[in-house]
């Protein structure tokens, strides 16, 4: 049974979100995960190794991301686990989008209408 914390009604944890969102862009191996959330939150989010492979785990179990082959595998000794999202992934990250938006746009009509920005 999915985890009714990441239902389509509730907010994503940020850790997730930013793992889904590394991994539209193509499939990746654990430690240029946290390289990309690095890079994409500017130094504000950090996941250190144990934290990242259970959140793997968790995405992993829900059907969110899924491990897969890559494409062209890397000159290295090492053999790395690539994830990549899965379509509901796709859907899961969609609708958290959607929902920031929503929110976002309700924080901008309240501000306004008090005068601050």
């Amino acid at each position: 049974m999915p985890n009714r914390r990441r239902g389509d009604r509730v907010a994503l944890h940020p850790r997730d979100f930013h793992v889904l969102l590394v991994l539209a862009g193509q499939p990746l191996h654990g430690y240029a995960i946290v390289q990309e959330i690095q890079q994409q939150s500017e130094g504000r989010v950090r996941l250190d190794p144990a934290n990242l492979y259970r959140t793997l785990g968790q995405l992993d179990e829900e059907g969110l991301i899924a491990e897969v082959e890559p494409e062209q595998r890397p000159d290295d000794a090492r053999k790395r686990r690539y994830y990549a999202l899965t379509e509901h992934g796709q859907d899961r990250l969609r609708t958290e989008v959607e929902r920031m938006r929503a929110l976002t746009a309700l924080a901008d009509a309240r501000m306004d209408s008090t005068g601050r920005s």
